[in-house]
């Protein structure tokens, strides 16, 4: 199996050096650089440009029939389908959305692809292709039927980036704690992997643990008090996290029922009073 990757951003890099690593012959070419002068004969194209370009780039390689024939092409963007591709129909032998579930923050430091998730879509030929490039990165496919691409997108985001705020806030608190700022990642990232470990294992709500699980409220009131230093952003998003795990714990049946009720009733109360606290704040540092 030939790759060319058309896009040296850190999606593109990752996913060759994950290639190469298989033993996979892929090449890569920055989109800066424009098409390449020779017809790319390649068995699989993936465009790894940004998601407003696919569609721009597509008529492109089209209109200068810069890819064989024989060649299927994927975009790697998740919140958009296969149809970004139509300029391709027909002059290609399958066009497709090949969408890794994986966070790219680092063009050297990419994510491992073995055992993760891709999203797979698009016409025969795609999906035969796709399932193999799968293979070759040690990651499954997932075909699903007409998929909500927004949710699906939003999803992956609410956890990666959601997450790393999550993570931001509570390097602020371990700071607060006496940590060394430059350690907390450290702190943080074996305490991540946990609780990824745990999602794989058990799925949610099972992967829940803590005072919530519990249903102690005296521990929740107390870590309330410790963001008392933090921006309200921070307290906001604490506490909307709150409302999420005791949906989860009232599943799981752990808790004290009146622990419970407490820890939802407090957090509703603060979600309530605290935007009036940081106008308040912001009125007196104002005057």
């Amino acid at each position: 199996m030939k790759v060319t990757i058309f896009g040296a951003g850190k999606v593109g890099k990752g996913i060759a050096k994950a290639l190469r690593t298989a033993n996979v012959e892929a090449t890569v070419r920055s989109s800066r650089r424009g098409l390449p002068r020779r017809q790319i004969a390649a068995d699989i194209l993936l465009l790894t440009v940004r998601d407003p370009a696919i569609a721009t780039w597509a008529r492109r390689i089209a209109t200068a029939s810069a890819v064989s024939s024989t060649a299927v092409v994927f975009h790697t963007a998740g919140s958009r389908g296969p149809d970004e591709l139509r300029a391709l129909h027909g002059r290609v032998r399958g066009v497709g959305q090949f969408h890794p579930m994986l966070s790219f923050a680092d063009s050297k430091r990419p994510p491992r692809m073995a055992r993760a998730h891709v999203l797979l879509d698009g016409d025969a030929a795609a999906l035969k292709a796709g399932r193999r490039l799968a293979r070759a990165l040690d990651m499954t496919a997932r075909v699903w039927p007409h998929p909500d691409l927004a949710a699906y997108h939003a999803a992956g985001a609410m956890l990666a980036n959601g997450g790393v705020a999550l993570a931001s806030a509570a390097s602020g608190l371990l700071h607060q704690a006496g940590a060394d700022p430059h350690e907390t990642g450290k702190i943080l990232g074996p305490l991540l992997r946990s609780v990824a470990d745990n999602i794989e294992r058990l799925g949610t709500p099972h992967a829940l643990s803590g005072p919530v699980r519990r249903g102690d409220a005296a521990a929740v009131v107390a870590h309330f008090a410790a963001l008392e230093p933090q921006v309200p952003e921070i307290k906001e998003l604490y506490l909307a996290a709150l409302r999420v795990q005791c949906v989860m714990a009232r599943e799981l049946g752990d808790a004290d029922p009146d622990g419970l009720r407490k820890i939802d009733t407090f957090a509703a109360a603060r979600q309530r009073d605290e935007p009036r606290r940081g106008n308040t704040k912001a009125a007196k540092n104002k005057g």
